[in-house]
């Protein structure tokens, strides 16, 4: 009896000594740092030739960061963004150059070999319009496509352009999406003709988000 009571006073102690060590994210910054750090598994990339391509997952703590630009006071404001963020997956696409090839490191990649203007003002369109044909994601036995694919404007500020897609839809979807123990987002770059891109996600990656208290203030 006293030996069984020890064992439970044992687990107990390494139970709140684990519960007071796990990770608390207290600012905006912190939370940017913990996404962006490749041994979280929440950024995947690839280069192929000129084209570097990432693939970023925005958990909906980012997302409501983003949204109330530091806001935070309506608690309910707050807690009605994160449920809504968190029916579906946002991702975020860059395609940006490497650096590799005769002026690679100083160019907009929506000048890539687009050697007219009607060739440049093609491309824009898709990649503002109709990136959404180009994506699909596979959670289980589920694909779909994105329900939003835009282009980031950045009125020509970066050499890169980011595209934010958004999975979401029906219950069904909503449930695969919760349900699957990987997401496999296919991109076939038929814009910069680099071929067919996997980038595939370990959905406890992505549910591993630490608290972030600063959001409750």
């Amino acid at each position: 009896m006293k030996r069984n009571l020890l064992y439970l006073m044992a687990w107990v102690g390494c139970l709140c000594c684990f519960t007071s060590c796990q990770k608390v994210i207290k600012s905006q910054a912190a939370l940017y740092q913990w996404v962006h750090n490749d041994n979280h598994g929440l950024i995947k990339k690839k280069t192929v030739g000129q084209v570097r391509l990432s693939m970023k997952y925005l958990p909906p703590e980012l997302l409501v960061s983003k949204e109330l630009r530091g806001q935070y006071t309506n608690r309910k404001m707050v807690d009605s963004l994160l449920a809504q963020y968190k029916t579906g997956r946002t991702f975020l696409l860059n395609l940006t150059l490497s650096g590799e090839g005769d002026k690679a490191s100083v160019q907009d990649i929506l000048y890539k070999d687009a050697h007219s203007y009607g060739a440049y003002k093609q491309r824009v369109m898709e990649m503002n319009f109709n990136m959404a044909q180009y994506i699909r994601l596979k959670a289980g036995d589920k694909v779909m496509k994105p329900v939003i694919a835009n282009m980031e404007n950045t009125y020509s500020l970066t050499k890169g352009r980011n595209i934010y897609l958004v999975f979401a839809g029906d219950e069904a979807s909503q449930q695969a999406l919760k349900k699957a123990k990987k997401l496999d987002i296919t991109f076939t770059d038929q814009l910069f003709e680099t071929g067919i891109h996997h980038f595939v996600f370990d959905t406890n990656d992505l549910d591993n988000i630490p608290q972030v208290s600063y959001l409750h203030k």
